[in-house]
């Protein structure tokens, strides 16, 4: 099996409170025997992009969003896995001493997606958590 690809990336400050980023990655993979078939669930291309506003200090809020193209499900490449986009949002609060809180939407617009054909993705989820950075 052979892999080779590409990964790229890029953030930057906007403002002072805003920031942005995006990533690319490209992937090819040669299986290089007949016999193996189809490389299963590896997109050839995901990109990922967001933006973070700070309105006050210890606020912020990043929007996300990750891009996949599709994949084949099964060696044979009869099943294959549509590409998609799904778009998330994140609060964090910073209690300070290296706390913080957060809540998030992850797939906002509970948009209906596969990462294998057939087997469908949850829909919009909440999250809620603590943080300690040390």
């Amino acid at each position: 099996m052979d892999y080779s690809g590409l990964d790229a990336g890029i953030k930057g400050k906007i403002s002072n409170i805003l920031d942005v980023g995006l990533s690319y990655a490209l992937i090819h993979a040669d299986a290089k025997r007949k016999d193996i078939g189809k490389i299963t669930d590896l997109p050839t291309q995901t990109m990922t992009a967001w933006m973070t506003l700070k309105p006050w200090e210890p606020l912020s809020v990043t929007l996300s969003e990750e891009a996949r193209s599709s994949s084949y499900s099964n060696s044979d490449g009869s099943q294959k896995a549509a590409g998609f986009a799904v778009t998330h949002i994140r609060a964090d609060y910073t209690l300070g001493h290296g706390f913080s809180v957060n809540a998030s939407v992850n797939n906002l617009f509970d948009t209906k997606y596969a990462y294998s054909e057939g087997f469908i993705e949850e829909g919009r989820n909440f999250w809620a958590g603590i943080e300690y950075t040390f």
